[in-house]
């Protein structure tokens, strides 16, 4: 429902997209905010059920972006030092 003030900004020229704006920041918020939740109760429940699995599970993760990342950083180095020569 529309406020007297909000009608005032309309005679006035003004237009509603400000306030729609904040709404569909507050639902990308919550949206944010649901999945974050969603996801630390799920991790959360893994290790409360299997803690060893999850340990040896994130322990793997961990170094798989570890490995992806030293070779990131060595292709980089490669392709600069290509571009110096």
């Amino acid at each position: 429902m529309l406020r007297a003030a909000t009608f005032g900004n309309l005679a006035m020229g003004g237009d509603l997209l400000p306030a729609r704006r904040r709404r569909s920041q507050v639902k990308k918020l919550n949206v944010k905010q649901i999945l974050i939740t969603l996801i630390v109760v799920f991790v959360v429940l893994a290790i409360w059920n299997d803690p060893s699995s999850t340990a040896s599970t994130a322990g793997q993760f961990l170094g798989k972006v570890g490995h992806f990342l030293s070779t990131l950083i060595d292709k980089a180095a490669t392709f600069v030092k290509g571009l110096h020569s």
